[in-house]
């Protein structure tokens, strides 16, 4: 072996083990980093015919586990869901009032009640009449206000569900641009690790709001569905659409 074959040897082996303390390095600093994959290289010798020349790092792999990031997904959305329904039924009864207090519908329909009983029992007194009436009108204005609050607090829904419907397109969006680079890197042979980290921080962002079904493609190409198969990305983003009610009547529904 010539001394010029030994150096190259040597410095084959140097600088692949310059990438792999890289490697470790930057396991250990992005370690707390949410959505962070560690990652590890595989080494392969260097031949030429028969002889060893070497070492080379023969790929750099993502320790990602898709059937976890499936199950963490879909509690990721639920979640999000159980949270925001949370929200809602707690401003709804602070609205609604609870029975022993003596502003909620329940305290009001409570007195109404009585004064029923009491004029009843003495139909004729003028004071008790009052009474009655004056116990009905709280009632139905305590009606009045809660049907109030309810189409603030359905109103206040549109503008968040419009917010996140914002939230889902930008990162479809990105999402694109980020499996574009993916795809054209990884054609000439570079580390796209780092981008499959961003690209799965994106259908994270996704998968919060719209629970998703992710397919990989080879080569380093991925298939968004929802749940129902509905297609968010195949290739290019899909351009998701919300119009506010323009008057929120107190029967209507979300189909």
């Amino acid at each position: 072996m010539s001394l010029s074959t030994a150096l190259s040897i040597a410095a084959s082996g140097l600088g692949v083990y310059s990438r792999l303390s890289e490697i470790a390095a930057n396991n250990i600093a992005n370690a707390d980093v949410e959505g962070f994959v560690r990652k590890e290289g595989s080494l392969a010798s260097v031949t030429r015919d028969g002889r060893g020349l070497g070492v080379a790092l023969s790929d750099i792999l993502r320790h990602a586990n898709p059937a976890l990031a499936r199950e963490a997904r879909r509690e990721s959305a639920l979640g999000a869901f159980l949270d925001v329904q949370a929200e809602a039924l707690a401003a709804y009864a602070v609205e609604l009032g609870h029975p022993g207090d003596g502003r909620s519908i329940a305290s009001a329909l409570a007195r109404l009640e009585q004064a029923f009983i009491s004029l009843a029992e003495t139909p004729e007194s003028a004071s008790l009449q009052r009474e009655v009436v004056h116990a009905a009108h709280a009632v139905t204005a305590s009606l009045a206000d809660l049907s109030a609050s309810v189409r603030r607090l359905r109103e206040d829904a549109e503008l968040q569900i419009r917010g996140e419907v914002d939230i889902v397109n930008q990162s479809l969006s990105e999402l694109e641009r980020v499996n574009d680079e993916i795809k054209l890197l990884a054609g000439t042979g570079r580390d796209v690790t780092a981008l499959e980290d961003q690209r799965d921080r994106l259908i994270d962002a996704v998968a919060e709001r719209i629970p998703v079904r992710e397919i990989r493609r080879a080569p380093n190409d991925i298939l968004l569905l929802t749940e129902q198969g509905v297609p968010l990305f195949d290739g290019t983003a899909a351009q998701i659409r919300f119009t506010r009610t323009a008057g929120i009547a107190p029967a209507a529904i979300y189909a």
